[in-house]
């Protein structure tokens, strides 16, 4: 576990470019908004959200690339793929990020690999009219053709997320 946690290193973060649009270069790294030090190697995908004069950053991973490892594989074994959308919200857009739900934990999707309904890569959007509500989509992806030949990837189901707290830090 010691060995696994050392790589289990991910974090999401800003960069400020400048110089020409076609070739940019980095001006400023800034801290990162969140990270999984020890926990995971992979929170990937990230959205930022204005909502209500908040930020709400919602990220993309996968559980079994935790160090949690009696949990991981228990549910390896038994249920197979646990992708998760993770989400944090702040009052600034580049740091004070606190997660939603008191864990971050927004979904989580729980299907063997091989599963047609294997879906990946959850992304949140705003509802347009609406304050208080994001609309989560995904999509199967069948990679290496895990439950079957010629499915191809597509939209999975989608999910209607309010939010229904604000955090006031």
């Amino acid at each position: 576990m010691t060995s696994r946690a050392t790589w289990a290193n991910a974090a999401i973060g800003i960069l400020r470019l400048g110089g020409k649009e076609n070739n940019p270069k980095v001006e400023q790294v800034l801290q990162p908004l969140v990270t999984s030090l020890m926990v995971s190697d992979e929170i990937e995908r990230p959205n930022i959200i204005p909502m209500n004069g908040k930020y709400y950053l919602f990220v993309t991973t996968r559980l079994n690339r935790g160090t949690g490892n009696d949990l991981w594989k228990k549910a390896d074994a038994e249920i197979g793929d646990n992708v998760a959308m993770l989400g944090w919200v702040s009052d600034h857009l580049t740091y004070g990020y606190k997660p939603l739900n008191g864990d971050a934990a927004v979904l989580v999707a729980s299907v063997p690999f091989g599963w047609r309904t294997s879906t990946y890569s959850y992304y949140a959007v705003p509802v347009k009219g609406k304050s208080n509500e994001v609309l989560v989509t995904s999509y199967m992806t069948n990679r290496g053709f895990a439950s079957g030949p010629n499915k191809r990837s597509t939209m999975a189901p989608a999910f209607l997320v309010r939010i229904w707290r604000y955090y006031h830090g």
